[in-house]
């Protein structure tokens, strides 16, 4: 684990929630996914057997109607928090950077919607704390590298 928000407290049963999102840049912006609880990273739970890779794929079609391209790992968060309808909760996120290519067909969750923010404070525009720190990670990480991810349509 790179990265744990929160605290495990002893006696607590949690709720573990494994999952994979996408971070894909678009220069100085990076696509999420609006709803009415707040702004997240493209992705979801992974369903069994489904690897990391195809998680991403099902659930950012799922959500934009976008193929994914160029996947490679970037980090990995946990948090403990108190969930307003699942109670304590343990998601687990692996974050994976790609591009975002072909749409293929509308969105199935029509609740969910495909936005670009800019980067500069992320932490503080997503739900997820978890997901603001890997978004200013894998961002840190590609200045490093000068490694472009891109949009195609």
């Amino acid at each position: 684990m790179d990265k744990t928000f929160g605290e495990k407290l002893p006696g607590v049963q949690y709720n573990d929630r494994i999952g994979a999102y996408l971070i894909c840049f678009l220069n100085d912006k990076i696509a999420v996914i609006k709803t009415s609880k707040g702004c997240f990273l493209p992705g979801g739970g992974c369903e069994n057997g489904e690897s990391y890779e195809e998680c991403i794929c099902r659930e950012v079609k799922e959500e934009t109607g976008f193929e994914v391209s160029n996947l490679s790992y970037c980090s990995c968060a946990e948090e403990y928090i108190l969930h307003e309808t699942i109670g304590d909760f343990h998601p687990i996120q692996y974050y994976y950077a790609g591009t975002l290519t072909n749409k293929k067909c509308e969105p199935t969750e029509t609740d969910h919607k495909l936005v670009w923010l800019t980067v500069d404070g992320i932490e503080n525009k997503l739900y997820s704390a978890a997901q603001g720190w890997a978004v200013n990670f894998a961002f840190s990480q590609r200045q490093r590298t000068d490694v472009k991810t891109a949009w195609k349509s």
